[in-house]
Order: structure tokens, then C-alpha cells, then sequence
């Protein structure tokens, strides 16, 4: 699958951080549930890149503890095909610049390796990120202007998601 989100702005393949997850099904975040994961179950067109190595999927795993409403959800996505499997590696020059921002959680540079390689788009609230929590994310706008400026990634946060969807 091309890059559609990257290439034309259309928000149909979205990377969805772990934290969102537990945002949606787990804390009960009506917005988080109901306007952005809703949109996955209800769109068929609406895709959820994860890697080939499923590091994604063991993050989901790890932190869902099996949550039956996410388990009911990704079982839709599965059985309607709107999971997509894309690599997961980074290039080792972004991946050293990353980790020159101080960007050093494996796990969340498999996230923008997936982000990178599917539609260019991810929704997270990762101080990490530059998103998320005012103070802690203000450390990371580096990260966040490198992301979005050099890389060109539409990164989002769940407000700013659902005012597009």
C-alpha cells in the first residue's frame, strides 16, 4: 500500500501509540473511545499499520492486559483487514538523530519506523513525542520539529485528531 496519508493528507492509515489505547479502552476516555477508535471499527477503510517483528503488538499486548473491549475491537480490525504490516526498522541516520534528541525508547522508534514506512501519520500523547502533558512535552519539541519538519510526519495528539475526523 502506498503512502496515502503521507502523499494526498487523507487520514485513513493511522498509527495509534499504546498510550492512546490505554487512554480509549482502558481509562474510558469518551472522546478517545467513542470519536477516534470508534472511527477504526466503523471506517473499513480506516487502517492500523503495526511490524513485521511485532514489537506494536507487544506493546498493545503488554499494556491491554486483556482488555476485552480491545480485544473485540482489533478482532473487527483483523477480520475486516485493516491491519497492514509494514517494517518497523528505522535508518540508522534517523535513528542516530533520534537518539541525539534524546528520543531513546526502542519501542517508540519502532513506532515512528512504522509511521514512517505506512501513511505518515500517528496519534500519541508521548511526552516522548512533544506531546501529551504541557511541561514534560515542551522538553521534546526538538523531537517533535524533527519528526514533523524534517521527517515530515503528521504527528497528532487525540484533540487535534478528532476536530480532522
Amino acid at each position: 500500500m502506498e503512502n496515502q496519508n503521507h502523499n494526498s493528507g487523507s487520514l485513513t492509515i493511522i498509527v495509534v501509540d499504546t498510550n492512546i489505547l490505554v487512554k480509549g479502552f482502558i481509562e474510558k476516555d469518551l472522546m478517545t473511545l467513542l470519536t477516534f477508535l470508534n472511527t477504526f471499527y466503523n471506517r473499513k477503510s480506516q487502517v492500523l499499520p503495526v511490524d513485521y517483528s511485532d514489537v506494536v503488538m507487544k506493546e498493545y499486548r503488554d499494556n491491554m492486559k486483556d482488555d476485552p473491549l480491545f480485544q473485540k475491537w482489533f478482532v473487527h480490525m483483523q477480520t475486516n483487514n485493516q491491519i497492514q504490516y509494514v517494517d518497523g526498522n528505522l535508518d540508522q541516520k534517523v535513528r542516530k538523530r533520534l537518539l541525539e534528541l534524546g528520543f531513546h525508547e526502542e519501542t517508540d522508534q519502532t513506532f515512528v519506523a512504522v509511521t514512517l514506512n505506512s501513511g505518515g501519520v500517528i496519534v500519541t500523547e508521548d511526552s516522548d513525542y512533544g506531546k501529551g502533558k504541557e511541561e514534560k512535552a515542551a522538553e521534546k519539541q526538538k523531537v517533535l520539529n524533527y519528526l514533523t519538519e524534517e521527517l515530515g510526519l503528521q504527528v497528532y495528539d487525540v484533540n487535534e485528531i478528532c476536530s480532522m475526523i
